[in-house]
């Protein structure tokens, strides 16, 4: 709050919370995106018990750098760390951005899909060390007023708000260890 929030008060997008989150001295230093997945993690814990499997990836663009930023929380994956590294191209985040998008509007009754809109959370699985996990992407813009532990709060509240809004609802049982169907 003193960080991000005071400054921002009055001030005219000049503060450090409208910064990017991509430290100017190397692309590698990704402390802000790091704090906010450790605290996403740690809210579902709390909420689903320790002995929840769940593990977070920040997507690192190689290149020149887009103006959002992508992060996917995977439920049941048996990763060492809690939270990975992915480098990714440009022309491969924006392939999977489209295709994350395409998912999006087939569920989704919201006109204009994940590029118009500021903060997307879409529900989809991952193949990790050959398993397929569900897994939430979360994709927001580069700016470091999204991507603070306080945020990493609130969002990690809707994400398990909708766990259990699912869970209440008698879904079919699907198996994880199948390829996910394609629309």
């Amino acid at each position: 709050m003193f960080d991000y929030a005071l400054p921002d008060f009055g001030a005219k997008n000049d503060t450090s919370a409208y910064a990017n989150t991509r430290e100017p001295s190397s692309w590698a230093n990704e402390s802000i995106l790091e704090s906010y997945c450790h605290s996403f993690l740690k809210v579902l814990r709390a909420g689903f018990g320790e002995n929840i499997s769940v593990s977070a990836t920040i997507f690192q663009e190689k290149d020149t750098s887009l103006p959002v930023r992508m992060v996917a929380v995977h439920f049941g994956s048996l990763a060492r760390d809690d939270v990975q590294y992915e480098p990714i191209t440009n022309p491969d985040l924006m392939a999977r951005l489209q295709e994350l998008n395409t998912k999006f509007m087939d569920i989704s009754k919201s006109k204009g899909g994940i590029f118009y809109q500021r903060v997307v959370r879409v529900y989809d699985s991952a193949r990790i060390d050959g398993r397929i996990v569900p897994t939430v992407y979360l994709i927001k813009p580069d700016q470091v007023r999204y991507w603070i532990r306080s945020m990493a709060f609130r969002d990690a509240d809707d994400v398990a708000a909708d766990a259990v809004q699912w869970q209440k609802h008698e879904l079919p049982e699907v198996d994880l260890d199948k390829e996910p169907i394609r629309g």
